[in-house]
């Protein structure tokens, strides 16, 4: 996969500074529609809070993977497939074997799913074993090319669905 098919870029949400990583086609929306306006989107991302706090910066090892979508019935049935197939997939092993720490989120029930616009899939905890310091894009990065790719075939397998959804072949560049 080359590296001009991932995006990783920094965002502000709420007054808290995020560091967001994703593909092209793991992002749509369509009619103006986002996660701030809690309409017409669905989201896959990596992500992780940014701080120019030292210790923060350096201790802050963990990546989380979310699936965002508005609280719709058929977008929340994708937000909800999606999950269930990355659940399936084999990458809490992936994961482990690449010597990650893996927990699973505790939000993933369909009413808890239905309930919320983000939901976290999973969290990667880094085990920083040489003590160097890492930006969270490199964090992201890092997780991205270790994992990603069991992220990328679940989705591949409902881009069809998505983009008839959308009614669109552009997925959108952010999210």
């Amino acid at each position: 996969m080359a590296s001009s098919d991932f995006i990783v870029q920094k965002s502000n949400f709420r007054g808290a500074r995020l560091v967001k990583g994703w593909r092209p086609h793991w992002s749509y929306s369509r009619e103006g529609g986002g996660y701030d306006n809690g309409q017409n989107f669905l989201s896959v991302h990596w992500e992780m809070r940014d701080s120019n706090d030292a210790d923060y910066f350096n201790n802050a090892n963990y990546v989380v993977l979310h699936v965002d979508s508005p609280t719709n019935q058929k977008l929340n049935g994708f937000k909800s497939a999606i999950i269930t197939a990355i659940s399936e997939s084999g990458i809490e092993a992936d994961a482990e074997k690449n010597g990650f720490v893996f927990k699973w989120g505790t939000q993933n029930t369909n009413t808890q799913i239905k309930r919320h616009r983000s939901t976290t899939v999973f969290r990667v905890i880094l085990q920083n074993k040489e003590h160097k310091p890492m930006s969270p894009e490199d964090k992201i990065r890092l997780v991205h090319g270790a994992i990603g790719c069991k992220v990328d075939k679940v989705l591949k397998t409902f881009e069809k669905q998505i983009e008839i959804y959308f009614q669109t072949n552009k997925p959108v560049g952010e999210v």
